[in-house]
């Protein structure tokens, strides 16, 4: 009876996996549509703790598995019958792929010298997380360019902000904690977990860029405002940071206050009323509600961004330090081999632990050599991107080098990023010329 149980689970996913593949190929955006379903489950298991699996006897497929699993056959099937082939500049395809080489070495390290399992896990962590949705996404006909497409992201941007909005009325006004409360500064406003705050805090960016540049408008509009404002409330001190180096960056190359003349300033009244506004509600809202929930939650906030004892920060910075000192002098070069564990002496006792830190993982697995490739690769981004005009695009690859500092790579931020690179895809001109 097991056995035909177990038979009749896999016919079942197959038939859906089937099904899924061949409603893609007829729709491309159905790429979409199925990544942001995987957002969705991702926030699920964010707010209740607990991670879904599809346990297969052998092998346990969660969320993001499964969903690289779909965009390796879609980046393949969609391309079989193409008669144009996607191509992308020489130098952004020599940097992607000897940084992703370098990650394939140590990978075909480990399974010479590691346990298998805990390979499959640095897959995870490393490959799965940053290189495979990248060169997937790269190779998917889908861009921002396609008018399809951004109605698609500005539908998903709007769920995302009526969740939100929904959490926290629930949380401030009816008391119903839709998040548990945190060790880490103690927020039930965290509704997302900090890579997808990212995703809203990149979109935020894009959207006002394109007020600023594609509309000439010379002021935000309101939607791209609720986004920042979205971003603040979820409480995510890095993904702060990020979103204010993005957003000083596009506010400086988009000049909002329009220079006409050397001895005559001339700014966007509607631009210099948003800033009037701004500035004088977060006084009045911080005197009206200084007593509640939500503004002692942003405080503690704050304070954790101190690095005092007992502070994220700090506890972090001893996490990399006792990581780093594991290593000799050829692990420094080329790092430990995929598999190799996070075993470490940390606070009195010995933990496994991963380092939460993109740059720290990539040198303990690749090395000095493979975060210096990974770091190359996004500063020619970052070039093509100032040679083509792209500011949203050198925006959000300086917010994904903040956001690396105490978070490692996450799948959804990489697939963010592959929407940069895409950018860049050749036409057939462009491909001789090359």
């Amino acid at each position: 009876m097991t056995a035909i149980f177990f038979i009749a689970k896999i016919l079942f996913a197959m038939f859906i996996v089937l099904f899924v593949i061949e409603l893609s190929l007829r729709n491309k955006y159905i790429v979409l549509y199925m990544t942001i379903v995987a957002f969705i489950i991702t926030t699920y298991e964010w707010v209740t703790n607990q991670t879904l699996r599809l346990s297969l006897q052998v092998i346990q497929l969660d969320t993001s598995d499964l969903l690289t699993i779909y965009l390796i056959a879609m980046a393949l099937l969609l391309n079989i019958k193409k008669n144009q082939r996607n191509s992308y500049p020489k130098l952004i395809q020599l940097s992607l792929y000897l940084a992703f080489g370098v990650f394939l070495l140590s990978m075909f390290r480990g399974f010479f010298h590691n346990n298998f399992a805990y390979v499959i896990e640095d897959i995870r962590r490393l490959m799965e997380s940053f290189f495979i949705p990248i060169i997937c996404y790269m190779y998917i006909p889908i861009d921002l360019e396609d008018a399809k497409v951004r109605k698609i992201i500005g539908g998903f941007t709007k769920c995302i902000v009526i969740y939100c909005t929904i959490c926290w009325l629930l949380d401030l006004g009816l008391g119903i904690k839709v998040m548990p409360p945190q060790s880490d500064a103690g927020s039930t406003m965290r509704v997302l977990a900090p890579e997808q705050v990212l995703i809203v805090a990149m979109i935020a960016i894009y959207k006002i860029y394109h007020d600023l540049i594609r509309e000439k408008r010379h002021y935000i509009s309101n939607g791209g405002f609720v986004l920042i404002a979205l971003v603040i409330l979820l409480q995510h001190r890095s993904v702060w940071i990020a979103l204010a180096i993005g957003l000083i960056y596009v506010l400086v190359k988009c000049n909002p206050i329009r220079i006409k003349d050397i001895n005559k300033k001339t700014i966007s009244i509607k631009f210099l009323l948003q800033l009037i506004f701004l500035f004088l509600c977060i006084p009045i809202c911080f005197f009206l509600f200084r007593n509640s929930n939500l503004l002692t939650q942003l405080q503690m906030g704050l304070d954790g961004i101190n690095a005092e004892s007992g502070s994220t920060l700090n506890y972090r910075e001893q996490l990399w330090t006792a990581h780093l000192s594991t290593l000799n002098l050829t692990e420094w070069l080329i790092g430990k081999p995929f598999g190799s564990g996070y075993l470490i002496h940390l606070t009195g006792y010995m933990r496994e632990i991963t380092p939460h830190s993109a740059y720290i993982q990539t040198i303990i697995r690749c090395g000095i050599v493979g975060a210096v490739f990974v770091v190359i690769f996004v500063l020619i981004i970052m070039r093509q991107c100032s040679r083509k005009k792209y500011i949203w695009g050198t925006a959000m690859c300086l917010m994904l080098l903040v956001f690396w500092y105490p978070y490692s790579y996450n799948l959804y931020d990489s697939i963010g990023f592959a929407f940069i690179l895409k950018s860049f895809r050749l036409n057939r001109g462009e491909m001789i010329n090359e």
